[in-house]
């Protein structure tokens, strides 16, 4: 991407082809050039947002008049902490910006949290889980044309973050990005482990829901 490659065919990782949307590759981008390819800059960054994201959840909680203490559940898991600074798992980042989303959507702030996880969903794709709640909130307490200027805001960002790519080839950057067809190895899931390989493989739910 740096040496201004755009075809989405062409970016590679160890486990395969590039199965993420376009702000992925920006995000990582910046990320490895600020880096340098230094594992403890990326520990250094990723440690950084740990404690964003824990500011970020308890002024969430505070804003939702939920005990502030709630928060620390976000760090004191030694499960989390593993993946988030240890394994530097590529969820970290979109999570941190969809807390961010929600946190300003609690504050009222109905653009600014679109803009958020029109973001959060160009890295990875899982947090459109959250959408329907999102525009459920929003219609509630600013109405349908509230929901649709955010719509056209989460629409635009997405655009905007993908269009050299789709300048390159539209459609190999939708067949990358929205690859909805791809599957996750049980090798690689940490959700789903507990059924075993043998039922994890034969039932298509569990590679669905277990990337």
């Amino acid at each position: 991407f740096r040496a201004g490659v755009r075809h989405y065919d062409s970016f590679m990782h160890y486990h395969g082809p590039n199965t993420y949307p376009a702000g992925f590759m920006v995000l990582y981008t910046g990320l490895d050039a600020v880096a340098n390819a230094s594992a403890q800059v990326y520990q250094l960054l990723w440690a950084s947002m740990e404690m964003g994201n824990f500011w970020i959840l308890r002024s969430l909680c505070l804003a939702l008049e939920l005990p502030p203490a709630l928060a620390l559940f976000a760090v004191a898991s030694n499960r989390l902490h593993l993946y988030n600074v240890r394994v530097l798992i590529n969820d970290f980042p979109t999570m941190v910006l969809l807390h961010g989303s929600l946190l300003l959507a609690a504050k009222r702030r109905p653009f600014w949290s679109a803009l958020i996880f029109a973001l959060s969903f160009s890295t990875k794709m899982n947090v459109i889980a959250y959408l329907p709640s999102l525009v459920w909130l929003v219609w509630l307490e600013f109405g349908m044309l509230t929901v649709l200027l955010a719509c056209v805001i989460f629409v635009s960002v997405n655009v905007c973050l993908a269009w050299p790519f789709v300048q390159s080839s539209a459609a190999a950057y939708l067949r990358g990005a929205f690859d909805l067809s791809r599957t996750l190895l049980w090798e690689k899931t940490r959700n789903f482990k507990w059924v075993g390989r043998m039922q994890y493989e034969k039932t298509r739910n569990f590679k669905w829901v277990g990337r």
